[in-house]
């Protein structure tokens, strides 16, 4: 992911929108532990959060979306056990484009329990799209402490536009027991 000038690698699951927001909540939070301040930190921001218009270029090609949230992935699941994209393959030089389109808060809490096991991927609101690389861009910010957008945004987990590629080459890691080739 590029941020300016800078390049951030990331070996999983990039978020925007709002599983981003809930993110940024729930690691301010410090209570409860575990788990449950995912779950509590996302029913707290489902209050106010609204779909978000999305702008994305995916393998060069430009489309619009409306979307509560979208993730990049190049894994199956996130924290918590989270299946985004159960078929994700973290080795075939593609990411996984997950998308979910505008629901009520009802219908969320209806289909957020289905991530756990993976069953969501069938919905019809849910929507994975294989791809090489993508740009992410958006015309939001989240709300300041005033409760007002800035125009452009603050949190760290949703500054926009968001191009990603995949690098299709093993990844070194060392650890304390020696280095291993993750291909």
């Amino acid at each position: 992911m590029r941020c300016g000038d800078t390049t951030i690698w990331f070996a999983g699951v990039l978020s925007a929108g709002l599983d981003a927001v809930v993110n940024e909540r729930a690691n301010r939070m410090r209570r409860p532990r575990g788990k449950s301040r995912y779950t509590l930190a996302m029913l707290l921001v489902l209050t106010t959060f609204r779909p978000i218009s999305y702008r994305l270029t995916v393998d060069g090609r430009p489309r619009r979306v409306r979307a509560m949230l979208i993730s990049v992935a190049n894994n199956v699941s996130i924290g918590g056990g989270m299946r985004i994209v159960p078929g994700a393959v973290i080795d075939d030089g593609l990411l996984d484009l997950f998308i979910v389109a505008p629901l009520s808060r009802a219908g969320f809490l209806r289909v957020f329990p289905k991530v756990f096991s993976g069953t969501h991927a069938t919905l019809p609101q849910v929507e994975i799209t294989r791809c090489r690389s993508i740009r992410i861009d958006a015309n939001w910010s989240p709300p300041t402490p005033t409760g007002r957008g800035s125009g452009q945004c603050r949190c760290r987990s949703t500054w926009y536009p968001k191009p990603c590629s995949c690098t299709p080459e093993p990844l070194s890691l060392v650890l304390a027991i020696g280095v291993w080739h993750i291909r």
